[in-house]
């Protein structure tokens, strides 16, 4: 785990990336389902079934509204 600290990798490569700061390496936001509803047409078909399928559970074709529906049931 990166904390700031260096990171024994082996030779050079440990001391570059333990000199990186931690933050470079923060997860990058994934996008929200409404994205991956409104770029369906673009997705690999098995990506495209799966929203498909998540849009058909929330009971909607509107994406928006669809990821609104799916989020409220997640908690």
């Amino acid at each position: 785990m990166l904390n700031g600290s260096f990171c024994w990798l082996g030779g050079w490569m440990g001391v570059v990336i333990g000199a990186i700061a931690p933050s470079a390496f923060a997860a990058q936001p994934s996008p929200s389902f409404q994205h991956w509803c409104e770029q369906a047409a673009t997705l690999p078909a098995e990506t495209r079934h799966t929203v498909e399928l998540l849009r058909q559970i929330a009971g909607t074709e509107d994406c928006a509204e669809a990821e609104q529906i799916l989020a409220s049931n997640l908690g």
